[in-house]
């Protein structure tokens, strides 16, 4: 059994929060293993890499699981299996001018 609760649905995974408003919490998932390149508390510049995809938890195949959160649903409040309100990233990724194919 992997010691991090998570691991068997999640894989290796981040949560992260916006330091500004309106704070969304982001969520990324099923990373390969030993390429997470950030740690707790790290304060993350816009485009920085933060791990490698791929295969590890519930997943069906090499990738990262992406997911933004209603930003009531503390990021603090982890490990937790997500039960809260997820938004659809498309449009918030549009108005950051994030070149979606």
């Amino acid at each position: 059994m992997h010691p991090d609760q998570l691991y068997d649905s999640y894989g290796n995974y981040i949560f992260g929060q916006m330091t500004e408003a309106p704070y969304l919490v982001f969520e990324f998932h099923e990373a390969q293993d030993h390429s997470l390149l950030v740690k707790t508390c790290d304060v993350a510049e816009k485009g920085t890499p933060l791990g490698k995809p791929g295969a590890t938890g519930n997943s069906s195949g090499i990738h990262v699981h992406f997911q933004i959160n209603d930003p009531k649903i503390s990021v603090f409040d982890r490990p937790a299996i997500n039960n809260g309100t997820t938004y659809d990233p498309i449009p918030i990724l549009r108005q950051q001018k994030v070149n979606i194919q």
